[in-house]
């Protein structure tokens, strides 16, 4: 099995300590630090709401490297969706449904070169493109 190197990146310590020590035990997943000299192949950025700040840091991992971004936020609408495309994110989770299991579905689609887009917000932005 091949094992995906993961970065948990939070503007609160607690949020990072929390999802990475639900990783770490996981064999589908490495939790890499930042000091690693190993670069990561998802960086999960998990932040309350999609402001400019989180936009910046969106805008940040995916200039620095080739990692795949997947962003937990606490709210997430129609608008976030696309702002957070923009910057080149993959995976979407609402942090109330960001469960060890859905991370790591998320995380295996994301190494994988897929989307993960919450059903609704999907569902929503294909109707208002057609």
């Amino acid at each position: 099995m091949t094992r995906t190197t993961v970065r948990v990146y939070a503007r609160d310590p607690i949020s990072e300590a929390g999802v990475s020590s639900a990783l770490r035990p996981r064999p589908e997943v490495r939790v890499v630090t930042p000091d690693e000299s190993d670069p990561p192949d998802v960086v999960i950025v998990i932040v309350d709401a999609v402001d400019e700040e989180a936009l910046n840091t969106l805008r940040f991992v995916r200039r620095n490297g080739e990692a795949r971004v997947i962003l937990i936020a606490s709210h997430l609408d129609d608008q976030d969706l696309v702002r957070a495309v923009e910057c080149g994110v993959v995976g979407l989770v609402r942090r109330s449904e960001a469960t060890t299991d859905r991370l790591l579905a998320v995380i295996s689609s994301a190494a994988a070169g897929e989307g993960t887009v919450p059903p609704d917000l999907l569902g929503r932005l294909l109707d208002r493109t057609f």
